[in-house]
């Protein structure tokens, strides 16, 4: 259910929707429903008609409301892009190595058996710590990714990431593409 709301917030009608019923929508559009009857039963001999005059101005200015809430929400959702780490897990492959899987948050950027990449921020500049794979994006949108190909001259920091430590896991982040750097080595690797 969760991940069929945040689709609906990728559409812009969606986002339209959820500002709407984020701004109290229901409540306004019954306001300016009845505000017109209650005013004529009020004043029926008023020359120019307040009980339209009001409610159209309650509606515009509700709009503008409601359109400004979904631009605020877009422009807060395009910055960024990449889902957030939420957690990590130590898994042992057949030959006994350790392997870490870590879990996203629900991205549409991300598809099953992808190659991704890890990288960490360290004083503004993203370090690449590791390559991987998309195992499973689950039922709730979250996706699970297993690094297969850490880079051990960042020995440190996989260590603490394995072992869940936040702090450097909101410095981590994974990109669903794959870095030169690897693609070469697949290259050597396969070229001899």
């Amino acid at each position: 259910m969760l991940f069929e709301r945040n689709i609906i917030n990728k559409s812009f009608w969606g986002l339209i929707w959820v500002s709407f019923l984020k701004c109290q929508g229901t409540l306004v559009v019954i306001v300016s429903i009845c505000l017109p009857f209650i005013l004529w039963i009020l004043s029926p001999k008023v020359q120019v008609s307040l009980s339209l005059i009001l409610p159209l101005g309650i509606l515009s200015i509700f709009l503008v409301i409601v359109f400004f809430d979904a631009a605020f929400i877009s422009f807060n959702k395009s910055k960024n892009l990449l889902p957030k780490v939420l957690l990590s897990k130590i898994f042992y492959s057949t030959n006994n190595e350790p392997l870490t899987l870590f879990l996203l948050e629900p991205s549409l950027s991300f598809s099953h058996d992808a190659m991704v990449s890890f990288y960490f921020i360290d004083n503004d500049f993203e370090q690449l710590i590791g390559i991987g794979v998309v195992l499973n994006i689950q039922q709730d949108g979250k996706i699970q990714v297993m690094m297969t190909k850490p880079y051990l001259e960042h020995k440190e920091t996989l260590q603490k990431l394995a072992n869940n430590d936040n702090t450097i896991l909101n410095k981590t982040i994974v990109k669903p593409i794959i870095s030169k750097r690897f693609l070469d080595e697949l290259f050597i690797q396969g070229g001899s």
